[in-house]
């Protein structure tokens, strides 16, 4: 299942065009102001570079130019900029910590970026995301096998990640989500193993390590911290007692706010704020005289934004998004099974109830922020799915322990793992065919053959290369599938 994931996060780099994926120009060009030597400015005061602007707005034009060529065509910072309508000419990513950028800049350096086709070098850095992202199928396969002791279950968790396109949208491009993502995932598997009896001072420390270097990532991790801290002292409570679990949540505390908070610290000493604006220039608009928010107006926002770009939404602003009967079905039955079957049985309910803490957490401040903003711009806006994939893992092992307890045979256990692994494994065969349709087709259902025609010319990599990425997909999935079958679906003794 992890090699099938990979080859479709390869197909989305290769089918997707360069910058036409959410707020990539402006994390390819924070990446490249490090790889010149720029220093990392103040919120709001980076301004996007010449040769990035270009390259964006007519990449056609500067076809075959290496990085060397454009900026020297090209040099300095831009003022102003018209050629993209909607397109500010600050890079708001100066609101993150530079640590993932500086990792990029590096690896810039290593492939020699200068001499390298600008094209070439975009799809460079989206394979250093793709290698971040491609291991969500195995740590939603650990975790579930550690919770809940069924090979089988851990199986399907792993397909789920491929069942939510929009993990491929934001994997297979240029972001710092990407890090986030993997570093997320390794936090929710140690913190399943706290919770399930891995009361070692090693996993403690680690868990500990990990949670820093996320915090040091973007400021999407800040909501993980709580969630760690509880999952430590409940884990190392039920294992050692009182003492142990306070000793041991305040170790970890320690070691990652000592190693990972000097960004969050520094923003609050200069800025008097957590995350400062990243466009220091948008001004509140105050509603006119007798109106206000309208609460149901937020909320249908809300619930159609995140769905929307939750399950699947490519595009430079998240505008194309995929199939409703996907978005809402999925939407209405993954909330309900969690809802109504996660926690039925007690032996495992504190376990389950801490895992819980994650997503519930993203969901109290990403929805308090939409509402704030909502009451000082006008519009609902911060509403994007890809900031609960932090939650991601979490959320596939809630899923995992509410899905196992509808069937009441073995046998209607066996089926539904593979009615659930066989859907999963077909809508992320069909993101690879809506991402090909919506940028290649002009969103039309048929596959034509100016389309192809001009896929197979203008694509990020040989049309070759992205057939045999989907060959290597569906044989991942088939070939996972009908193993899977052979596992047992009892929990281990």
């Amino acid at each position: 299942m992890t090699a099938a994931f990979f080859a479709v996060l390869l197909c989305w780099a290769i089918i997707t065009p360069l910058f036409q994926a959410a707020d990539e120009v402006q994390h390819v060009d924070a990446v490249l102001h490090l790889a010149l030597g720029y220093t990392w400015p103040d919120a709001g005061t980076m301004h996007l570079l010449a040769s990035s602007a270009a390259a964006f707005a007519d990449p056609q034009q500067v076809s075959g130019q290496t990085w060397g060529q454009l900026l020297q065509q090209y040099p300095g910072q831009l003022h102003t900029f018209t050629a993209v309508p909607n397109v500010s000419v600050i890079n708001q990513m100066s609101q993150h910590p530079p640590t993932w950028y500086f990792i990029e800049a590096g690896f810039l350096h290593l492939i020699g970026f200068e001499n390298l086709r600008w094209d070439h070098a975009v799809l460079a850095m989206r394979l250093l995301s793709i290698l971040c992202t491609a291991a969500l199928p195995l740590l939603a396969w650990a975790s579930v096998r550690r919770l809940t002791r069924s090979p089988r279950a851990a199986v399907v968790a792993a397909t789920a990640v491929l069942g939510i396109p929009q993990v491929a949208v934001v994997g297979s491009t240029v972001t710092n989500d990407a890090p986030v993502l993997l570093l997320s995932g390794v936090v929710t598997l140690l913190a399943v193993r706290v919770l399930t009896g891995d009361s070692r001072l090693v996993t403690t420390v680690l868990l500990g390590v990990v949670l820093s270097a996320m915090i040091w990532m973007k400021g999407t991790a800040l909501p993980v911290i709580p969630f760690v801290a509880i999952a430590i002292f409940v884990g190392v409570y039920r294992a050692r007692g009182l003492r142990t679990a306070v000793l041991w949540t305040a170790l970890a505390a320690a070691v990652s706010a000592g190693t990972g908070a000097w960004w969050w610290v520094r923003n609050l000493l200069v800025y008097g704020a957590i995350q400062p604006e990243g466009f220091v220039s948008r001004k509140p608009i105050p509603f006119p005289d007798g109106q206000g928010p309208d609460f149901p107006t937020y909320v249908a926002t809300l619930w159609t934004r995140l769905s929307e770009t939750f399950w699947g939404s490519p595009g430079r602003t998240a505008q194309y998004p995929m199939s409703q009967i996907l978005v809402e079905v999925g939407t209405v039955l993954a909330i309900g099974v969690i809802v109504l079957f996660t926690f039925r049985r007690r032996d495992d309910l504190p376990t389950i109830a801490v895992i819980a803490v994650l997503p519930v957490t993203f969901l109290l401040i990403e929805t308090t922020k939409a509402w704030t903003g909502y009451q000082k711009m006008g519009v609902v806006g911060g509403t994007q799915g890809r900031y609960y994939f932090p939650a991601l893992i979490a959320l596939i092992t809630l899923s995992a322990v509410a899905w196992r307890r509808l069937p009441r045979t073995q046998s209607g256990r066996s089926a539904l793992a593979t009615g659930l692994s066989v859907a999963f494994g077909l809508i992320a065969l069909y993101g690879i065919a809506f991402d090909y349709r919506t940028f290649w087709e002009n969103r039309a259902t048929a596959i034509t053959s100016n389309g192809l025609a001009a896929f197979f010319q203008q694509a990020n990599a040989p049309g070759g290369v992205a057939l045999f990425c989907v060959a290597v997909a569906i044989a991942g999935l088939t070939v996972g599938i009908l193993y899977s079958r052979r596992l047992p679906v009892r929990e281990a003794v």
